[in-house]
């Protein structure tokens, strides 16, 4: 039981950030991305309670927490209740998380399938074939999607210098 706790606190101290960025990405809610890792981190001890031997890293924490981030938004009460709160919390930055610049403001703007892509492969590091992995897409998907990202970001920059 001890080595169990361990290796789930170990795998927390790790990657608990990545996690959170993450849900942010996709949610832009501090609180709903909380919530979210909270949910990644409860299957990720079930997960070694079941199976101690089991490979389990940073890949596996964010492929559960693309899923998880994906459920989020199947639920009925989140697609007909706009929250005062998360109108604010869009307001919140992913800036603090990531860095407070343009480059970081224009992330924010993307939609979330470019965001999401251009965060994951820029900002963790990850390759394409990982991507696809992780988000369920093909590779030529996400190659699109970053072509597309790369183009907008660039485009909003652009917008942001001009004024």
């Amino acid at each position: 039981m001890e080595e169990t706790n361990k290796k789930f606190l170990d795998l927390y101290n790790l990657y608990s950030n990545d996690v959170l960025r993450l849900a942010f990405s996709f949610t832009k809610n501090v609180f709903e991305a909380e919530d979210i890792v909270q949910s990644v981190f409860i299957k990720l001890y079930k997960e070694i309670k079941k199976d101690y031997d089991k490979d389990i890293g940073k890949k596996w924490l964010l492929k559960v927490t693309v899923n998880e981030c994906k459920n989020s938004f199947k639920i009925a009460w989140r697609k007909k209740v706009v929250l005062q709160d998360e109108v604010l919390q869009n307001e919140v930055d992913l800036r603090e998380t990531l860095k407070n610049d343009e480059v970081s403001d224009a992330l924010l703007k993307l939609p979330s399938k470019y965001r999401n892509v251009i965060y994951l492969y820029y900002y963790e590091g990850y390759k394409i074939d990982e991507i696809s992995e992780i988000l369920n897409l093909k590779p030529s998907n996400i190659k699109t999607l970053l072509s597309r990202g790369r183009q907008k970001m660039k485009k909003l920059l652009e917008e942001d210098c001009n004024e």
